[in-house]
């Protein structure tokens, strides 16, 4: 029994694991001739802009009324021509009005950089019973509403800030996992309290062992001695 204690352990470690859902989105394309050379933007130049939010969203908006949805990016880059900045903090937000509109907000030591979609698909849809709205997954750009930004603002830090215009994009929706915290604590304590078993195992094991070898050739020692 005592041997099978550390298997129990990580196996209940592992089946106490949660994992939260999220959706990481990439929204790629190339920009045009006319595009400015900057440090980030390159004419002909491939680009990427990678962000997670979590899988849903709270939305109580009745139905077949306007609603609006934001939440903050968890992580995110954006990446031209094989150079990657990282994002600092971000934003989505969608708005379905009169004139539907969406806008991503990254923050990046680089530059602020805004897309900004007018008419655009809200990524996310409507809620469900339970009052949220989920990310969608999966290749987006067949609605023509998610293929085409708008615009793209960069407004780096010391120099004039620029706008692009109406720039081609595929959109591409995955889901993906990732430990709680609370989860990964649980783990951590399960490996933990493994290690000290086995040691204390193996420590007995050899107390056994070489204790009683000691006494062995302790006794005529003593009667040596005498």
């Amino acid at each position: 029994m005592k041997a099978r204690l550390p298997v129990f352990l990580v196996v209940t470690a592992a089946l106490c694991t949660t994992y939260a859902r999220d959706v990481r989105y990439d929204f790629t394309g190339t920009y045009d001739a006319t595009t400015p050379t900057t440090s980030l933007t390159v004419p002909g130049g491939a680009f990427t802009f990678e962000f997670l939010v979590p899988e849903s969203v709270p939305n109580d908006t009745p139905f077949n009324q306007p609603f609006y949805i934001s939440t903050p990016l968890l992580s995110g880059s954006y990446t031209v021509q094989g150079r990657a900045v990282s994002l600092s903090s971000g934003t989505y937000f969608y708005a379905n009005s009169d004139y539907n509109s969406a806008s991503i907000d990254l923050n990046t030591p680089a530059a602020d950089i805004s897309l900004f979609f007018y008419g655009s698909g809200a990524l996310a849809g409507r809620p469900d019973a339970s009052g949220l709205s989920h990310f969608e997954t999966g290749n987006l750009s067949g609605n023509p509403e998610n293929n085409m930004v708008s615009s793209i603002t960069f407004t780096p830090p010391r120099a004039a800030g620029f706008t692009i215009d109406n720039v081609p994009v595929s959109v591409v929706g995955t889901p993906v996992s990732a430990p709680e915290p609370s989860s990964l604590g649980l783990m951590v304590v399960g490996v933990i309290a493994c290690g000290g078993i086995a040691w204390g195992r193996r420590r007995r094991d050899f107390q056994n062992r070489h204790g009683g070898l000691g006494a062995r050739f302790a006794c005529p020692a003593r009667s040596l001695a005498r």
